[in-house]
């Protein structure tokens, strides 16, 4: 059985990684039996979740999971689509991923409001006395990240601005008659009998 490692529940959701959740979701799309595991953290190949181990072969990384399911499992998560509908789904997913995600980051983690009611609570299990250089020490990694991301390099006018853009491109995609079965989200095609889970904690 496939071992999905994850963060496990938070703000209301099976997963606070939109990669975590993504990853699951093309598990259930195939149709595989897996277990979701949360104290993978420390092992993770990359530094960073989710990744997979399926009979002892770990993959890390969101695309490279969906990859290894597709080449692995011979899964054709966009069957009956053309090629200008793959590149439009391909497309698509990147915008969200590689753009709006950074926007996410920046609003839940350094708007003071935001943080307080998301992400502060990962921390709740960090000693009392420590707690406060391990968030400061997180934020800087994080503030880093983004200005080499380029995001960070904005004032918060800016990537608010940019951030809306995000919403609208998205419109316009949707407006397309090709959404969307036909920009490589198969909703449809979920399987009717749940795949087998189990999860470790």
């Amino acid at each position: 059985m496939i071992t999905l490692y994850a963060f496990g529940p938070a703000f209301g959701l099976p997963d606070p990684s939109p990669f975590v959740t993504k990853a699951e979701v093309l598990m259930k799309m195939a149709g595989l039996a897996y277990r979701i595991d949360n104290t993978g953290f420390r092992r993770a190949p990359k530094g960073k979740l989710p990744y997979i181990d399926d009979d002892g072969e770990r993959v890390a990384d969101s695309t490279f999971i969906r990859w290894h399911l597709e080449h692995k499992y011979h899964v054709d998560f966009e069957k009956g689509l053309s090629t200008e509908q793959r590149a439009i789904g391909w497309a698509f997913e990147k915008m969200a991923e590689d753009n709006l995600y950074w926007a996410l980051v920046d609003a839940r983690w350094f708007d003071a409001a935001n943080f307080a009611k998301g992400p502060k609570g990962f921390f709740q299990k960090i000693p009392a006395p420590v707690r406060p250089l391990m968030i400061a020490f997180i934020r800087r990694q994080l503030k880093r990240t983004l200005y080499g991301q380029g995001m960070g390099r904005h004032n918060h006018f800016d990537e608010n601005v940019e951030a809306a853009e995000n919403p609208r491109d998205m419109s316009m995609i949707a407006m397309l008659r090709c959404w969307p079965q036909q920009a490589g989200l198969r909703f449809h095609a979920m399987p009717q009998k749940p795949p087998a889970v189990s999860k470790m904690r």
